[in-house]
């Protein structure tokens, strides 16, 4: 975020740029590590519903814009999810 607001003037106005870690993860790996940092006992059953149209089966952030401005990922996904889980526990 610094990183980003530090440079703001480089950017043109109402300008997207695209945050995450560069790296797809899928549903199921998400879902899995929530469920095993909540230490949950919750049964997912992935494949029960049927696929939607439209449904977006691929996402990555392109992190190039970030990288050219020193912005580098600080946080794994399970240590990200952990911090967000304790906190929202609080």
């Amino acid at each position: 975020f610094d990183c980003i607001i530090n440079n703001v003037n480089n950017f043109p106005k109402f300008h997207s740029i695209e945050v995450g870690s560069g790296k797809a993860i899928s549903i199921r790996e998400y879902v899995e590590t929530v469920k095993n940092i909540t230490k949950s006992n919750s049964i997912i059953e992935f494949g029960v519903v049927k696929e939607r149209a439209n449904e977006l089966m691929y996402s990555c952030a392109d992190i190039a814009e970030l990288e050219k401005i020193g912005w580098k990922r600080e946080f794994s996904l399970v240590d990200a999810l952990t911090e967000i889980i304790e906190e929202e526990g609080k």
